[in-house]
């Protein structure tokens, strides 16, 4: 049975994939990527987002055939469900320590992780216990002054850029390389919460479309960053607000940079509310009628998580190292199995149905 709760509009959808596959690919990512393969780091995030585009439209299928209607109440999607419950965890720890690490060296002078993570928590999870629905029109309203910011920043760029620091673009064997970037699967995988969606079609549908735009401003974003400042790319904290403050209007109105931290703080808090609710709406199957409930103790284990570990970059570290493999085959193994377990489902129903309807006819007969 369809959750209505659950349920949103196609451009809403839409704009829900584009917070997952941009909002932290530009800011944490970027640095740790080029500090680990140098100008390799674009042919990298290419390999990424590819695999990314497999696992998306895998999800994206599920979700328009109905999938979790079909199969929604099988022991095998409860348990399946509760091991990605586990890896939202993971991830919403993640997104917690980045944007608590990035506001406490980069934005705040004299403030601690503590008073950092519990105001982020605040905002984060009200959305994740309103809902979906909420988080969606939430990003619907920010889109226009999020889409404005990045143009105007992106248009109004005054920068010196040199393009051939991307160069060489594979810088060494390609099983070394892959060796160096098998450690950030964490930051990948981002489709899988839109598991628990259910679409109503709108007038427009430009899913597809911003699923490009967003792979496509990652990858602009990486060659930038390195036509900007090559080598010294491991130390660009955020691209989206370093971006920001190279606004050819700073010259006449100030520092520009707080219009890049405004729009991506937004995403971060919708990102992370996002997987909240996913987390909330995994163990709901196996839970019934406690989702505000897992919500509220799963907000309050990421928080215990990013304060009782003080060096938050260790944190990131850790999802980086083992935990990134748990992350990688929940991502990548429980969709495809959902998929074809509910194809596999639907085509039974049919026949027990069609079995059904003849004997009825017989009867009839």
């Amino acid at each position: 049975m369809v959750d209505n709760d659950n349920i949103v509009y196609t451009r809403q959808f839409a704009l829900l994939v584009f917070i997952l596959c941009f909002t932290f690919r530009v800011s944490r990512l970027p640095p740790l990527v080029a500090e680990a393969v140098g100008s390799s780091s674009l042919f990298v995030i290419m390999l990424y987002l590819l695999a990314e585009a497999v696992h998306f439209l895998v999800v994206y299928r599920f979700v328009l055939s109905g999938g979790a209607e079909v199969i929604g109440q099988t022991a095998l999607y409860k348990v399946l469900s509760l091991a990605l419950g586990a890896s939202f965890f993971f991830k919403i720890v993640m997104a917690c320590a980045g944007t608590t690490t990035y506001t406490v060296e980069s934005v705040f002078e004299n403030i601690g992780a503590p008073a950092v993570v519990l105001a982020l928590i605040v905002p984060v999870g009200y959305v994740a216990i309103k809902g979906i629905r909420t988080i969606a029109r939430t990003a619907e309203i920010i889109s226009w002054f999020v889409g404005f910011v990045l143009i105007l920043n992106i248009v109004f760029l005054k920068v010196y850029t040199d393009f051939s620091r991307n160069l060489p673009f594979i810088d060494g064997g390609v099983a070394e390389i892959l060796r160096k970037a098998d450690g950030f699967f964490i930051w990948f995988g981002d489709a899988s919460p839109l598991l628990y969606i259910t679409v109503r079609p709108s007038k427009r549908n430009p899913t597809l479309l911003f699923a490009g735009i967003g792979g496509a401003l990652v990858i602009a974003g990486f060659a930038l960053m390195n036509a900007l400042y090559g080598e010294a790319s491991r130390y660009v904290v955020n691209l989206v607000v370093k971006v920001a403050s190279f606004n050819q209007f700073s010259d006449k109105l100030g520092r520009l940079d707080w219009t890049g931290l405004i729009i991506w703080m937004m995403l971060a808090v919708l990102y992370a509310g996002i997987y909240l609710w996913a987390a909330g709406e995994a163990v709901k199957p196996v839970l019934k009628g406690k989702r505000k409930a897992v919500i509220v103790l799963v907000a309050a284990a990421a928080v215990v998580t990013v304060i009782v570990n003080k060096d938050l970059s260790k944190t990131i570290a850790f999802f980086q190292g083992n935990g990134r493999w748990y992350v990688a085959a929940c991502n990548y193994l429980i969709p495809p199995v959902l998929l074809i377990y509910s194809a596999i489902c639907k085509k039974r129903n049919a026949e027990t149905e069609g079995r059904e309807v003849n004997e009825v006819n017989e009867q009839s007969a």
